[in-house]
């Protein structure tokens, strides 16, 4: 059974993937700078969605459905060149997404993440993405300046990706400026580790801002209803910051339309 739901996600992964190909030529036309290089690729956006929730199945979709296109387009360069194109496809949002968790504290499972986060993930894949294919395409001739092509694409990457997110509304946190949102990303993840914040250290996290600052964020969160003080019953005296139902009914938002639209 597990097999079979397996196979089910990597083949809805590989035609979900092929489909935003399809549908990114006709509404953006063939690739406008270099080869295989677009002004805007949302794909990328449709590959930072499938491996962040089907992991190495739609990693192995993304590449069954890279190869597939890949061949279809350039049948002139073989079979080999589809296969290593959409390998790179497949591999370097696996890729991305490992080094996340690693170094941008992506949670493993998804349940917490904020929109600066989201940001810089998603900043990562496509620039990882652009560095590999790049790197593949000039090692062939296919590419005469590695930089500027580089560059290029990692943008349009960059910029389908955040299509696909804004077309999600995944970006809301309205009247939290960039300070409060990182110190509800560092509360909501404390918790959900079961290691919520006392007050006085999340006074202390001076990575984030200074303790006047810090309270004053405290105080705006509080009155959002996006976070509230909690005691246990064997030490009053002891206070705990830990996100409301609404705070975690929002990070989960992106987990919840993701795995929709993963299943539609």
């Amino acid at each position: 059974m597990k097999l079979l739901k397996k196979c089910l996600v990597v083949g809805v992964s590989a035609c979900i993937y092929y489909l935003s190909l399809l549908i990114n030529e006709w509404v953006w036309g063939e690739p406008g700078f270099s080869f295989d290089v677009h002004w805007v690729f949302f794909p990328s956006g449709i590959r930072f969605v499938l491996v962040l929730l089907a992991l190495e199945s739609g990693a192995l979709g993304i590449a069954l459905g890279g190869i597939l296109w890949i061949y279809q387009d350039h049948p002139e360069l073989g079979l080999h060149f589809a296969l290593m194109t959409g390998f790179i496809a497949g591999l370097s949002p696996l890729l991305a997404r490992q080094l996340s968790v690693m170094f941008l504290g992506l949670d493993r499972e998804f349940k917490v993440v904020s929109p600066m986060t989201l940001l810089k993930i998603s900043l990562l894949f496509a620039t990882l993405s652009a560095f590999l294919h790049q790197l593949w395409f000039y090692t062939l001739g296919l590419t005469e300046s590695w930089l500027l092509s580089f560059s290029v694409m990692a943008l349009s990457n960059w910029a389908g990706t955040l299509l696909v997110l804004m077309t999600f509304k995944f970006m809301d946190l309205s009247g939290i400026d960039d300070i409060g949102k990182k110190l509800l990303e560092t509360i909501a993840i404390k918790s959900a580790q079961g290691q919520p914040l006392v007050v006085t250290q999340t006074m202390e996290l001076s990575d984030i801002a200074s303790p006047a600052t810090i309270h004053r964020r405290i105080e705006i969160l509080k009155k959002a209803g996006l976070i509230k003080v909690m005691q246990t019953e064997q030490n009053q005296k002891v206070k705990f910051l830990v996100p409301t139902q609404a705070s975690i009914d929002y990070f989960e938002k992106l987990g919840k339309l993701m795995t929709s639209a993963l299943r539609a």
